[in-house]
């Protein structure tokens, strides 16, 4: 019987023999299969759910437009401003797809609920100091040199999207967790719901 180096070193220096299939390469071209059709269950039902949160976008942005190009303008810096906290608080929850990945893949339930429970916790913490900083937002942009009129429209807006912080975070959390659970349709459903 040949060790892992010796199997390393002959399969390198002799010809290869393309009729000669080992069970080792047997299994993994069956096992190969199995998991392409896993990895695009899961990501199918989550690529279709992006497209769907572009068709949303598209839509605010097509019925904002018909208020006229002020309006426009001011939906653009609040979405701006709410997207640039929202990225701060996705950046803090982006472990959890990894750490819910692994405990599952080990068959700890508990730590699957332990990281959802701490990335929902980590997304209520974040969004307390983001919404009372966009509460700000007119002030903001009108220091960053923004028009007043275009930064006083968008500041009614920041101070009322402010408040979509917090369960966009626990939906991510919670994506997380369905994808995790190869219930990533569900996610789908949902966005479909929302169009």
């Amino acid at each position: 019987m040949r060790t892992f180096r010796g199997h390393c070193a002959a399969a390198m220096t002799e010809p290869a023999d393309p009729t000669n299939h080992s069970g080792l390469e047997r299994g993994l071209a069956e096992g190969g299969r199995g998991e392409i059709a896993a990895s695009v269950s899961i990501a199918l039902p989550l690529a279709l759910t992006n497209l769907g949160n572009i068709a949303i976008n598209t839509t605010d942005v097509v019925m904002v437009g018909w208020l006229g190009s002020e309006a426009l303008a001011a939906g653009m810096l609040g979405f701006i401003m709410i997207f640039l906290m929202m990225l701060v608080g996705i950046g803090l929850t982006s472990s959890v797809p990894a750490l819910t990945a692994q405990a599952h893949g080990s068959g700890d339930a508990r730590a699957v609920r332990r990281t959802i429970r701490q990335g929902l916790w980590v997304a209520v913490l974040y969004s307390v100091p983001a919404i009372a900083i966009l509460q700000y937002g007119e002030t903001i942009l009108v220091f960053l040199g923004q028009d007043p009129g275009a930064a006083a429209l968008a500041g009614g807006y920041i101070a009322y999207a402010a408040w979509a912080i917090p369960p966009v975070l626990g939906m991510m959390v919670l994506r997380a967790l369905l994808a995790t659970l190869d219930r990533a349709n569900v996610v789908f459903w949902i966005t479909c719901g929302g169009i």
